[in-house]
């Protein structure tokens, strides 16, 4: 009886969480459905899936998720990377929990930090936690941890927000330590090659970043000034960690995106002392506004966003709207909005978005995502979802 209302108060609690998100609702447009490929769950009654990060290999995504025994959302982890095809079969799950440190005692304090697919055939993961930042390099092929060592050289108490590959595959490392913004650059084992501090006031931490093929970035980062206030910093960056040019606007966080066209966009959140609104703007190659449109606005919500540009000039963005549901939308080259969708699961009471990302494939676009649902029963699962998509 005592669990049955525990269950209880939690789902009402959750469902009016929802609806002061949505007091305001977010901006209107038309809803132009996607259209959908593929929507793939997977869900346990003893376990809890986490999405933590995912990389393509040929036609497969190679995906790491964090379980632990059902009921608990929070505390220690085993970490799996599964491959999941283009039909949503989970073909292989590989334990890393085994492989030293992420053993079943320290992925408490742990945070992956990103997945990748190295140069010579295996896959990169790096991890960070209080003893620094460690690397895994996997031989996917024969379910075997190749290696696993510390990241050696990087400033004490480094954070990493992103990790890239440069043109030629290269691991690049975007953050911050000490309240200034970090790049630092790894070779597929793991071993750092060169890290640097980007020299700028106005910056306090990186929290995206685009490799250009002469070499430069394109960096996203936020400056934290004494009163609290946050500005969004987006500068051209040499290799070296030299500002080439930079600007600077009312907003914080974001993420970046650049199509091989060269058409780039990021999106990025501004919020008020009760209010909030998530705006995405094209760039040109100065990092010049082309054009700017809002696409979600409501009560103070911070949902992460991510953003995904296409060759064709569309800018492709996913985020979590007022009612904390994954919604998806597509702006033309001119900004305006052409396609939306929200992504809702049936028969079930409440649902939350958790961890997702953005990802191309082909003509497609896939979404690997963790949400919370609460079902008709007030059963609760934290499932993890695979959604694939065509491109708009």
């Amino acid at each position: 009886m005592n669990k049955n209302l525990n269950k209880l108060a939690l789902y009402l609690l959750a469902a009016l969480l929802g609806t002061a998100g949505a007091a305001r609702g977010e901006t209107p447009h038309e809803q132009q459905p996607f259209s959908v490929s593929s929507d793939t769950t997977f869900r346990s009654d003893s376990e809890e899936y986490e999405y933590k990060s995912s990389v393509f290999r040929a036609q497969d995504l190679w995906t790491l998720v964090g379980i632990r025994p059902h009921g608990q959302l929070a505390g220690p982890q085993q970490y799996h990377l599964w491959r999941v095809d283009a039909q949503g079969k989970k073909l292989r799950d590989i334990d890393l929990t085994v492989a030293p440190p992420l053993n079943r005692s320290q992925t408490i304090e742990s945070r992956v930090y990103g997945l990748v697919a190295l140069n010579n055939g295996k896959l990169g993961l790096l991890v960070g936690s209080a003893a620094g930042t460690a690397f895994f390099s996997i031989d996917a092929d024969t379910r075997e941890t190749v290696s696993s060592q510390p990241v050696k050289g990087l400033p004490s108490g480094s954070f990493v927000a992103k990790v890239l590959q440069d043109a030629n595959g290269g691991i690049i490392l975007v953050g911050g330590s000490g309240g200034r913004g970090l790049l630092a650059k790894l070779n597929d084992s793991g071993e750092l090659q060169a890290s640097s501090f980007i020299a700028d006031q106005d910056l306090t931490v990186l929290t995206d970043g685009i490799s250009l093929p002469d070499h430069t970035f394109i960096l996203l980062g936020e400056h934290l000034d004494d009163s609290g206030k946050t500005t969004t910093w987006l500068a051209k960056v040499s290799e070296k960690g030299e500002v080439l040019t930079k600007t600077k606007f009312a907003g914080q966080g974001g993420v970046i995106s650049c199509s091989s066209a060269s058409r780039c966009g990021i999106v990025y959140s501004v919020t008020g002392t009760t209010d909030w609104k998530a705006v995405v703007r094209a760039i040109d190659d100065s990092l010049a506004p082309v054009w700017e449109t809002e696409i979600q606005s409501g009560l103070k919500i911070n949902a992460p966003w991510r953003l995904l540009a296409m060759n064709n000039g569309t800018l492709l963005v996913a985020g979590g709207n007022a009612k904390h549901r994954l919604w998806v939308g597509a702006l033309s080259r001119e900004g305006a909005l052409v396609s939306s969708r929200i992504f809702e699961e049936p028969s079930v009471q409440w649902q939350r978005l958790w961890n997702f990302d953005l990802l191309p494939s082909q003509h497609e676009f896939v979404i690997p995502l963790t949400q919370l649902i609460v079902g008709k029963e007030l059963d609760q699962r934290q499932v993890f979802k695979v959604l694939r998509a065509q491109q708009p």
